[in-house]
């Protein structure tokens, strides 16, 4: 049985795999950025297949790093079961938290709440805003600093999700252009990237939407610069509506 596996796979097999799931990988993250960036946006496509082509881009972002590792160990083992089996069967053991809280936090955002939060309020009473969603928890930006809860945290205490709205400083504004074309989505990157207004520790978010438009997740540094960043965007050539 060993040498029907090591004739069906050898190294060059596991070299051949990662090599195409790499491929894989950039071509999603190339679509991903393609699409937030607003290429796409500029086409007359529709508002509804443009959504599910974002959605499903970022389904298969979530899901790829699962499915690779199981493929590539597949092949591993296969290599040679009994040794390579033994090292993958210690190597789970010791990483066993780990791999916990990061399968926990495919599960948690598959869920396309948990994926777009802003803010976040556990069970204990923890909470803050969501400053990065790591592989293993996230990391939340609260008055005492910036905090990481696991995933399986969330789990097992429970969570409450918070919307822009409740959040203050966050803000969402839609950015309409006063004519067409309006300014490229990497000149517009720039720009509120050098913005005195915005608090840079939460980078903004751009979503590209037909007709050249766009819906920015942002954190002013105060609630009193949003008029001031109004003003400031009509300057660059768009109209900003909030939300």
């Amino acid at each position: 049985m060993t040498d029907f596996f090591e004739i069906q796979f050898n190294w060059w097999h596991l070299v051949k795999a990662a090599a195409w799931l790499v491929g894989v990988y950039f071509l999603l993250k190339i679509t991903a950025r393609w699409l937030g960036f607003g290429k796409i946006g500029s086409m007359q496509l529709g508002g509804s297949f443009l959504r599910g082509l974002q959605s499903g881009v970022q389904l298969g972002l979530t899901l790829f790093e699962p499915a690779a590792a199981l493929i590539l160990g597949g092949i591993f083992i296969f290599i040679n079961p009994a040794l390579h089996g033994a090292v993958v069967l210690l190597l789970l053991v010791a990483g066993f938290s780990s791999l916990r809280n990061y399968v926990n936090g495919r599960i948690l955002l598959l869920n396309s709440s948990v994926a777009g939060a802003s803010r976040i309020e556990i069970s204990a009473g923890e909470g803050g805003l969501i400053a990065r969603k790591g592989r293993l928890g996230l990391f939340l930006r609260t008055d005492n600093g910036l905090r990481y809860i696991p995933y399986s945290t969330l789990l097992e205490q429970g969570y409450t999700l918070v919307s822009g709205d409740d959040m203050g400083r966050l803000f969402r504004i839609r950015l309409v252009p006063k004519e067409e074309p309006g300014i490229e989505p990497g000149r517009l990157r720039g720009l509120l990237a050098t913005t005195p207004y915005l608090d840079q520790s939460h980078v903004p978010e751009l979503k590209a939407l037909p007709g050249n438009v766009f819906e920015v997740d942002l954190l002013l540094r105060d609630e009193k610069y949003l008029p001031d960043l109004v003003q400031l965007t009509s300057e660059w050539g768009w109209v900003c509506k909030t939300n």
